[in-house]
């Protein structure tokens, strides 16, 4: 009777550790999904901040060439002016030279 209550002991702690065993990989399971969701969670966090990141690059990048096509216009417009301005001069110099011209020639006759 000592013997079948040995017997009996010894199947109930190969049953526990049977539980315990399935418990634990149930265990290690969840955690190992846990730390799978985490990883993926930072990861995402990461390709969000990277994309955020080369979002404001392009931005800067973009307002530095806005800028300097700006510039280059507002240089041609200014050249533009100047260039009128020379012609302009010229031709009121061509005028009165011819006007100079004229007057001596009145004078002369």
């Amino acid at each position: 009777a000592e013997y079948m209550g040995e017997n009996r002991k010894q199947e109930a702690y190969e049953e526990f550790l049977k539980d315990k065993l399935m418990i634990d990989e149930i265990v290690r399971k969840i955690y190992e999904e846990d730390q799978r969701e985490l990883e993926l969670k930072m990861e995402s966090e990461r390709e969000t901040k990277r994309y955020v990141e080369e979002f404001k690059q392009k931005r800067e990048e973009w307002k530095m060439m806005e800028k300097a096509k700006l510039e280059e216009e507002n240089q041609k417009i200014l050249e533009f002016a100047k260039m009128q301005q020379v012609r302009e001069e010229d031709r009121m110099a061509g005028a009165r030279k011819r006007e100079a011209v004229k007057a001596k020639l009145v004078e002369e006759l």
